[in-house]
């Protein structure tokens, strides 16, 4: 049992000097832990926030063209030229004509030349459309075109309102931004705030995306994304939060905390160094026993404890063993002295190497007899101990009333009478 016993307290001192690294890391995981979870909580809730901002534009859009569509249908049952077309829409509601700047009714060779004077992007047939082809085209002067055009005729007509590009895809968020592509993946970007921000892998992501919503963390951008389909034309809305104050409030919050942290770990080890300094200056060098210094750094607190009993210990004839053996052998007697000292003393009990070849032993005791027969044990067990040279100690045991001094020079007295009465004995006021 007792070996046991010292196996697991070998554990634990070779274990203690990195329990401070241990428990640092520990707290390092749980502000980790405390940190990121309400984080991630409040990303997810954001872009919640900002899918339904995305949405919302879409909406807005969806109205807008739905609204122009609608206009062009109305403008294409009252009017074959221009000049009367133009008449129906100032009829119109402003709901249906406010982002309409004229319209043109034009025939296929008219039709043709405006195409390439323009250079106009024309997209394919809009899902969104009624019963007519309808079709969205951007140029560059800063129009878009929404064409629709007129089979049913005897000579096909082509119904063309110009619109504002700016007017027409603003977005009151400041963080989204639209763009524009055509079927080629070629950008072409509704108003000119977004010129130079958005790069081509961004794109190609977007384009290859297999959903038509998400999110993307993007260059340290966190970019919510929408992508929608009308006129032929596809068109990119992003929502891109570049200030990110979440993430920002909680990189500082992790700063702040691993600094915290390193702090106080700092200051652990400083303590545990000076801690480490000041037990190894109580310790003597040779036995591993507590020294004098610190039985005078622990006095008050020793004297303080009730049914206190202390003894001192002397090798005999130590002179001899170092005159015949060495003093080498003479340290081995010390140290194995010493360990049977400490394997045999209880966990309250404290033992000293109080100089010399002189031990001294404090411990608790109901009375005087039991302090006796508990050193006798032990002068027993050093005297049977299979030791090279053998060797036999002689104790001196005084009860401590009041101040150490004046009990350990009692136990040196009868220290004194068992080396005279011939060696190898227990003394005390009992004898």
């Amino acid at each position: 049992m007792d070996h046991k016993k010292g196996i697991i307290l070998r554990l634990l001192t070779f274990f203690s000097p990195v329990k401070g690294e241990l428990v640092a890391t520990l707290l390092i995981l749980l502000f980790i832990l405390l940190v990121t979870t309400p984080k991630n909580f409040i990303n997810n809730y954001k872009l919640r926030a900002q899918a339904e901002d995305l949405e919302l534009v879409e909406l807005v859009y969806l109205q807008r063209i739905q609204n122009i569509e609608a206009a062009l249908m109305l403008v294409r049952q009252q009017a074959t030229t221009t000049y009367e077309a133009n008449a129906v829409v100032k009829a119109l509601p402003k709901s249906l004509s406010n982002h309409i700047s004229q319209i043109d009714v034009l025939d296929q060779t008219h039709y043709r030349n405006f195409n390439a004077d323009l250079k106009l992007n024309i997209g394919a047939l809009d899902h969104y459309a009624s019963e007519a082809p309808f079709n969205i085209a951007l140029a560059d002067n800063g129009n878009s075109y929404f064409i629709l055009t007129a089979t049913d005729r005897q000579i096909p007509l082509h119904y063309v309102a110009t619109v504002n590009s700016a007017q027409l895809w603003a977005v009151p968020n400041n963080n989204v931004m639209v763009l524009n592509t055509d079927s080629q993946g070629n950008v072409l970007f509704s108003h000119s705030e977004n010129k130079g921000k958005i790069d081509k892998l961004l794109l190609h992501t977007l384009k290859t995306s297999p959903t038509s919503e998400g999110y993307y963390l993007y260059r340290s951008e966190n970019i919510s994304y929408r992508i929608m389909n009308s006129g032929g034309q596809t068109l990119y809305m992003l929502f891109i939060d570049r200030f990110r104050l979440v993430d920002r409030i909680y990189f500082l919050m992790t700063a702040i905390g691993f600094v915290a942290i390193v702090l106080l770990l700092s200051v652990y080890q400083v303590n545990r160094k000076r801690k480490q300094a000041h037990y190894q200056s109580s310790i003597d060098e040779l036995s591993q026993l507590f020294n004098r210094k610190h039985l005078h750094r622990n006095k008050r607190k020793i004297e303080a404890q009730p049914d206190q009993f202390v003894a001192l210990l002397d090798i005999d004839h130590f002179k001899s063993v170092n005159d015949t053996f060495g003093h080498i052998t003479g340290d081995k007697v010390i140290k194995q002295i010493s360990q049977l000292l400490k394997d045999n003393a209880r966990k309250k009990d404290i033992v000293f190497r109080y100089g010399g070849e002189e031990f001294l032993m404090i411990l608790n005791a109901d009375s005087q007899a039991e302090a006796e027969k508990i050193f006798n044990r032990i002068r027993q067990r050093i005297e049977s101990a299979p030791l090279d040279p053998k060797i036999t100690v002689s104790i001196g045991i005084a009860k401590l009333e009041g101040s150490i001094d004046r009990a350990l020079a009692e136990a040196d007295k009868y220290l004194y009478v068992a080396k005279a009465s011939g060696r190898n004995q227990v003394c005390s006021a009992l004898e």
